[in-house]
């Protein structure tokens, strides 16, 4: 989760926490506070590339491309 939020931190995007679930998940952002569309857009290509597993990766890239995507909710592993 370093690398993710590292990544996250290079494009600008504030907020970072471990939601409180028996899943391990995070999210990443802020509600209304809304990602740049070609930031957004190249943020979700390197962490899929990174490997890191986003929740509902097809909603979030239609909401990129419209400047529509706050936040995102990254899969965690039990490791982590």
């Amino acid at each position: 989760m370093n690398k993710a939020k590292t990544i996250l931190k290079e494009h600008g995007v504030n907020g970072f926490r471990k939601l409180k679930l028996k899943r391990v998940r995070y999210s990443a952002g802020k509600q209304c506070e809304w990602i740049n569309p070609h930031v957004a857009v190249r943020l979700l290509d390197r962490l899929t590339a990174e490997g890191v597993v986003i929740e509902s990766l097809a909603l979030c890239r239609e909401l990129a491309s419209k400047g529509l995507l706050d936040c995102l909710t990254i899969r965690g592993s039990e490791a982590v």
